[in-house]
């Protein structure tokens, strides 16, 4: 195939467990962007939440928060923005609130820097979210949570999985919406029909790359439809099952450059 761009998530795929961006994967990420490949970050995370060290690798394009946002690295310019409307998001809180009591809801502001969520939220977070949130909260009630069209909504629960949380969505019949999981404990809620393929094809479409020429690589439930849709779908060796059955083959962990790995014999079969 002639490969023009490769589109990589970003936790536990691009960065290791620790949220690092290891010296071997930098320096794939330059000797691709040498070769003339475009390099996309597709990830769930909002721009603001974006780690300080991918801001340094050669980063051309974002796909943020799973396809609801378009970003240009270079020109530090935001592409487009799909929004999650305020009746649909109002309608989801009633919905899972009268399913799930004790469910609490989020939702960034601009960029993702202002989170306005219930100050229960602080005590749900696991100490590696913790660690390394940079977000300012702002602790509001529901109705001032969902006041504004958001590029997500976030739905979390003290005890229960987000797993469970995000089957009810796929099923309970609601429409205007798209709900995923990226690996992190809560369910996260975009406008209907947006994913990271949509995100990624939206940005294809104004580089004049086709969809042959994409290579994806993912590890999480967000990234079934990048690994689906593109050219080649490549997920991690610890990938979720979803993941994996979107995949056509697989590269090692995070933790074992596996990105790299795959990078650098990328480039090798290209040159040969």
């Amino acid at each position: 195939m002639t490969v023009r761009l490769i589109a990589t998530d970003l936790d536990n795929t691009l960065l290791t467990s620790a949220k690092q961006v290891t010296e071997r994967t930098f320096s794939a990420i330059h000797a691709a962007h040498s070769a003339g490949l475009v390099i996309v970050a597709a990830t769930g995370r909002y721009l603001a939440s974006l780690p300080q060290p991918l801001l340094a690798a050669e980063i051309d394009y974002g796909v943020i928060s799973n396809g609801s946002l378009g970003y240009d690295f270079a020109r530090r310019e935001i592409l487009f923005v799909e929004l999650l409307d305020q009746a649909t998001q109002a309608l989801l809180v009633e919905v899972l609130s009268a399913r799930f009591p004790g469910i609490i809801f989020g939702t960034g502001r601009g960029a993702g820097e202002i989170f306005y969520t219930d100050q229960s939220y602080i005590d749900m977070m696991l100490e590696r979210e913790r660690l390394h949130d940079r977000r300012e909260f702002v602790f509001a009630d529901v109705a001032t949570i969902i006041s504004e069209p958001t590029i997500k909504l976030i739905a979390r629960h003290p005890s229960i999985h987000p797993d469970v949380l995000l089957s009810y969505l796929n099923n309970c019949g609601l429409g205007g919406f798209h709900a995923s999981t990226s690996g992190a404990p809560f369910v996260e809620i975009a406008a209907a029909g947006v994913t990271k393929a949509t995100g990624l094809a939206r940005i294809c479409e104004m580089l004049g790359i086709g969809q042959s020429e994409v290579i994806a690589v993912g590890d999480a439930k967000n990234d079934v439809e990048m690994l689906r849709w593109a050219g080649v779908g490549v997920a991690v060796e610890n990938a979720v099952p979803e993941a994996g059955a979107a995949a056509d083959f697989f590269i090692p962990p995070s933790d074992e450059d596996g990105l790299a790995q795959f990078i650098e014999s990328l480039l090798g079969q290209l040159a040969s």
